[in-house]
């Protein structure tokens, strides 16, 4: 009898099942590491959206920048030069008022300019002026009363037209008090009268009456210049200096020496002794300085020049004479109680005008003259 032996086929059906599933377990097995792989190095995406770019808006940043300036700014800007001959719009402190020597309103005369204003100066004349009327501070045109002035206004060019620019008033200082005194190198607006000064106290005034008093009352404030200039004789001999203050100009010269620089800027840029400071109700604190020692000889005559300016609103000068070996002391509002500087003699009218602002000593001291000679430089 013959045996039968096992078929091969159940065990051939095992292994291929055994095949198909390790193959899907592997499938399966790569898709899930794939998915770990991804969640884990791949980035997210955002899960939010940003919004549009802000636009520019050129309006925005100008007035931002601007409000930036503007906090930024820590000082007014300055204001250019005036060129114009128009009046300007400048408000200036009030006058003083002061009793007036006499009751009878101050006139102004043909060729002398008009009172300052503010001040009730009255008539301080008496026959020294042209017809014996009001003496304005800036000199008489009775041309036996003193130095010769004339008045030049630097805004302005000869024919009386504005300038296109106008100087630095320091430069304009500078390049007029240089060498031999006088606008050589300017062509500028002359004035079309001259006054003859006597002294110099300017008690704090506008400085536009500088131009009505030399008949030119259509001048603008500041860049001005009033240049006196005469042959003087002393009464006695002595060692002397001057002293004054300017705001903004006092310059004096005696022959070829400067002898003082007053002004309160030093425009000539000259070592100075300081004496104090004097307060009128107008103009505070103007210092006052001493100039350099001289020797006069009674009889010899010596040329002198007076420069006085100013750059704009309240004018103020005064020039005293000091004796060596006398004191210098201060009155009242701190007014050197010294003698004024003076040609010829005052009359009580004009003390009593002056001595408002002066010490009782001021009309002491010696009183020169004036002799022909002395004139303005050739070519002014």
């Amino acid at each position: 009898m013959v045996e039968k032996t096992a078929s091969p086929k159940p065990k051939r059906l095992l292994r291929g099942r055994f095949l198909v599933i390790s193959i899907l377990f592997h499938v399966i097995l790569a898709v899930v590491a794939t998915y770990l792989v991804v969640q884990t190095f791949m980035p997210r995406p955002p899960s939010f959206k940003p919004g549009p770019p802000a636009p520019r808006n050129r309006e925005v940043e100008h007035k931002i920048d601007m409000v930036k300036k503007q906090n930024t700014m820590s000082a007014p800007m300055q204001t250019k030069r005036i060129t114009s001959t128009g009046l300007s719009k400048v408000v200036l402190p009030e006058m003083p008022d002061v009793a007036s020597p006499e009751p009878a309103t101050p006139t102004t005369m043909a060729g002398m300019g008009a009172p300052a204003a503010g001040f009730g100066m009255g008539k301080i004349g008496g026959g020294d002026g042209a017809a014996g009327g009001g003496s304005p501070f800036f000199g008489l045109r009775d041309s036996g009363a003193g130095l010769e002035g004339t008045f030049y206004d630097f805004k302005r060019e000869a024919k009386d037209r504005s300038v296109d620019k106008v100087p630095p008033f320091d430069q304009i200082v500078d390049r007029f008090t240089t060498g031999a005194w006088g606008p050589k190198n300017f062509k500028n607006f002359q004035s079309p009268v001259k006054l003859y000064g006597k002294t110099f106290l300017f008690p704090a005034i506008r400085d536009t009456e500088a131009g009505k008093a030399f008949q030119a009352p259509e001048t603008a404030p500041g860049g001005w210049l009033a240049h006196y200039v005469g042959m003087i004789v002393p009464p006695e001999n002595g060692t002397y200096r001057f002293v004054g203050f300017g705001d903004n100009v006092m310059i004096v010269k005696l022959d070829t020496a400067l002898v003082l620089d007053a002004s309160d800027k030093g425009y000539t840029k000259r070592r100075r002794e300081a004496g104090g400071g004097i307060d009128f109700p107008a103009k505070k604190s103007t210092p006052i300085f001493f100039g350099t020692w001289f020797t006069l000889r009674k009889g010899d005559p010596k040329r002198m020049e007076v420069v006085v300016g100013d750059e704009g609103g309240i004018f103020c000068a005064g020039l005293f004479l000091q004796k060596q070996g006398v004191k210098y002391e201060q009155g009242a509002r701190g007014v050197p109680n010294l003698p004024l500087f003076k040609i010829g003699s005052l009359n009580d009218a004009q003390k009593k005008a002056f001595g408002q602002y002066l010490p009782a000593g001021a009309f002491e001291g010696p009183s020169f003259s004036t002799r022909p000679g002395g004139g303005p430089l050739g070519g002014l």
